[in-house]
């Protein structure tokens, strides 16, 4: 692919990485395009994690109970990188 770690953050100004909640928070297998097992989903979130983890900007947003709560700390996070209109 000739390209490097270094050059492939570079491509993005902010990273915002929303962690897939566990079995007893929330994971479940009724949406249809849930393939992993919670195991599964868990061991790829990590490794994901973990690519991302050198980059400047990244931000990591735990699983909550509520979803509406998460998906409020995306929009502040993504208001907060955004210049003002």
């Amino acid at each position: 692919m000739h390209t490097t770690l270094a050059d492939e953050l570079r491509r993005y100004d902010a990273v915002i990485h929303l962690r897939t909640p566990p079995l007893e928070n929330g994971y479940n297998r009724r949406n249809p395009l849930r393939t992993e097992t919670a195991i599964e989903a868990a061991a790829v979130d990590l490794r994901i994690l973990r690519v991302w983890e050198t980059h400047p900007r990244r931000f990591v947003v735990d699983a909550t109970p509520d979803f509406l709560t998460r998906a409020a700390r995306v929009l502040e996070l993504m208001r907060a990188e955004l210049p003002e209109c």
